[in-house]
This record gives C-alpha cells, structure tokens and sequence, in this order.
C-alpha cells in the first residue's frame, strides 16, 4: 500500500502541477491576472516556484489521504468527488478568502478558483485510477 501511495503523490502531484501550468498559462494569466491586480509578472518579477511546488504537494497527499475514505464509487466518481470537493474547499473558498482580505477583484478570483479546480479533480481522478484496484469487484 505504501508503494501505490508513494505513487499515487507523486504521479497526482505532477498531473496536478502540469494541469495547472497549462492553465495558469492559457487561461488565468491572460484573462485574469490584471484583473485580480495581485498576481506576479512571471517575467518580471519571477515566481515563489517553492512555495508553488510545496502547496501543490499538500494538496496532492490530502487527496491521496481522502480517496481511499470514499466508499461505494468507482474510481471515476472518487476521483471527480475528491477532486471537487477538494477544489472547491482549496481553490475556490481560498481565491475568495485572499480576495476578502487583499485587493483582488472577487468575481476574477472566483473564477480562478474554479479554474484552478479543474487541475484538482484532473490529480484527484490519476490517485483515484491509481488506486482503482482497492475497489470490490
């Protein structure tokens, strides 16, 4: 069990980081960071990368910790449970509470929040797959 865990973090943790790069890069960078007003010029001002890649970790070993607690589902629906559920308790419930106290512009945030979610529920459905032989047949 150990062995898919170690597994299952590392292979999540990669899924969800790249996810999220493709994301940040095509999407929330573009559309959003002006309008969030707090985000940082990549170029310019270069980015916190280990504070990206330790949150990320976190992220990916509570998924990993959370899967096998859900009973009853395929690994699909694990891994689209989890990854919601963790996306909307990390991501969007974070991106609105940094708006609540900074000066982000909410409805931008919240909609990266969700956005960033789906780089959540594509890790959560690679742990969930990697587990998938835990489940009753």
């Amino acid at each position: 069990m150990v062995k898919k865990q170690i597994t299952a973090v590392l292979l999540g943790f990669i899924a969800t980081f790249i996810a999220n790069t493709v994301l940040a890069m095509t999407i929330i960078g573009p559309f959003l960071n002006a309008k969030i007003g707090i985000s940082r010029n990549p170029e310019k001002d270069g980015l916190n990368l280990p504070a990206i890649l330790i949150g990320y970790l976190l992220l990916t070993i509570f998924i990993v910790l959370l899967t096998p607690l859900v009973k009853g589902k395929t690994w699909l629906q694990k891994g689209l449970l989890t990854g919601v559920m963790t996306g909307l308790a990390v991501n969007v419930a974070g991106h609105l509470i940094t708006a609540g106290w900074s000066i982000a512009d909410g409805t931008s945030m919240l909609f990266a929040g969700v956005i960033d979610s789906f780089a959540t529920i594509i890790g959560a459905i690679i742990i969930a797959f990697i587990f998938r032989n835990n489940e009753k047949k």
